[in-house]
């Protein structure tokens, strides 16, 4: 008992709650591994944090309290942030920020030689944060003692009897390319060229139309070909209905309808497909660890302040590059996936290349050169249509580059050209916008397609035609979706 009133354990036991609390609260968006690489961060850069204020005060207690609240400020800073903003007079950055040094400041001072309070803190929170962790734990175990066994089975009926060849299929995504009539609607900008040169190389224009207007709401409406339960129009969607969504993907029906047909699933995407990985671009996805990291303080700053640090007189390389992430790489990197599944296929194989164009950040221009800092942060470039469409002119050149690789290296293959929605950010033609998107399929059987289908009946339109089912359609419906 004496050493909980001596000891600061709970300097360290507050990386411990981050990361449990926060998995309590996450449980089954974290895996193990992924909160004990927060965690570990965390109690290195703690520990070093406290033998620094100890070298320098000479006291455990006091180096202890101090390590503690500076480390509860930057871990939980969401939090505390939300707290004092409800201040009328706080809730602007320059004078909450301000604010809390004066207060950091103010408790570095006034522990100085408060030996007794420090001696009733330490007992204090040392019991505090045990009790704190011990009953995170705990409902960590009970969850995941109770966790249903998952079985992800095919819940659409597929007929395999019925299926009598098993092309390679090629699904490539073309993330937010907005269809025919909504570019020449929003942008006056005629993509028939690029139609027909498809066409040509005997594809079909669907005439498809996204069902939402979000990513992972589209690809896991889109992937399990069915809607997505509880969500209706103009719904407002926080990250735990993204968190879902990302779950539905990764187990997705059309994934496992293949699978059990005999297909080798090969992903290269942003989203966890089955036992594939995520290859990056996460800058989009709120998921794994930084469901947990999201919360602390420097990236709460970068996400509600960075942006003037990316574009204007403030903009420094260091900020942008930390914006960027691993986004100038991205779509490279699903380049490369896409083509070593070409060069060695194992059939039958369904690829799914998920490309991050020409989705912002606009990188490259319609020559492929690439594009500047300073223009590619200039304020509100997202909304510069002229760069969409520059960049849209470079994924056009992108897509033919590589439908001509499967078409010659595999030529009986399923290719599958499509975009999840379209372009959502256009003041007029918000409905035409948003849910216009591309779709053209080479291959098909049944080259008479109906006058409308939506994404949500787009695989049951491709088992239909290629693979003898006869999967009924669903209703096509568009719902638009507003993220917190």
């Amino acid at each position: 008992m004496n050493r909980l009133k001596t000891i600061p354990f709970y300097t360290f036991l507050i990386a411990a709650f981050f990361c449990l609390h926060g998995s309590n609260e996450n449980f089954g968006y974290i895996t193990f591994y992924e909160g004990f690489e927060v965690f570990f961060i965390s109690i290195c850069i703690i520990a070093l944090f406290f033998l620094v204020i100890y070298f320098i005060s000479k006291s455990i207690t006091y180096a202890g309290f101090v390590t503690f609240f500076l480390a509860s400020i930057y871990l939980f800073f969401e939090v505390v942030k939300k707290n004092i903003s409800k201040i009328p007079f706080l809730n602007n950055y320059t004078i909450f920020l301000p604010f809390l040094f004066l207060i950091i400041i103010f408790v570095i001072i006034f522990c100085l030689k408060k030996e007794k309070f420090l001696t009733k803190a330490n007992f204090y929170f040392n019991i505090l944060l045990i009790i704190y962790c011990l009953f995170d734990t705990v409902m960590i175990i009970k969850k995941q003692i109770n966790i249903p066994a998952k079985i992800y089975k095919n819940t659409i009926g597929i007929n395999i009897n019925h299926i009598k060849n098993t092309p390679n299929i090629y699904f490539l995504l073309f993330d937010e390319y907005a269809g025919l009539q909504s570019l020449k609607d929003s942008f006056q900008y005629d993509n028939s060229l690029f139609y027909n040169k498809l066409k040509s190389d005997s594809f079909t224009i669907l005439p498809t139309f996204s069902n939402y207007s979000i990513t992972q709401f589209s690809m896991a409406s889109m992937l399990n070909m069915n809607y997505i339960k509880n969500i209706k129009d103009s719904t407002i969607v926080g990250w735990e209905e993204t968190q879902k969504q990302m779950l539905d993907i990764k187990n997705a029906d059309i994934f496992v309808a293949f699978k059990n047909i005999g297909y080798t699933i090969k992903s290269f995407s942003l989203f966890e497909i089955g036992a594939n990985k995520s290859i990056g671009g996460n800058q989009f996805l709120l998921g794994h660890k930084r469901v947990l990291t999201n919360k602390i303080l420097h990236n709460v700053l970068l996400k509600d302040i960075g942006y003037n640090f990316v574009t204007g007189k403030y903009a420094t390389n260091f900020i942008q590059k930390i914006f960027l992430g691993d986004l100038p790489i991205y779509n490279n990197k699903v380049e490369i996936g896409l083509n070593y599944s070409i060069k060695n296929i194992k059939s039958p194989q369904f690829v799914y290349a998920h490309f991050l164009m020409p989705h912002f950040p606009f990188l490259f221009d319609s020559l492929g050169k690439k594009v500047p800092n300073n223009i590619l942060f200039k304020k509100n470039n997202w909304l510069n249509k002229g760069e969409y469409i520059s960049y849209l002119k470079f994924c056009n050149s992108k897509i033919i580059e590589y439908e001509q690789l499967i078409k010659n290296r595999d030529p009986n293959a399923i290719i599958i050209l499509m975009s999840d929605h379209g372009y959502r950010y256009s003041p007029q033609n918000l409905s035409t916008s948003t849910f216009n998107n591309f779709c053209a399929v080479r291959n098909l059987q049944n080259k008479n397609p109906p006058s409308s289908i939506s994404n949500v009946n787009f695989f049951r339109y491709v088992l239909n035609s290629n693979f003898n089912q006869l999967l009924p359609y669903l209703n096509d419906k568009t719902i638009a979706l507003f993220e917190k």
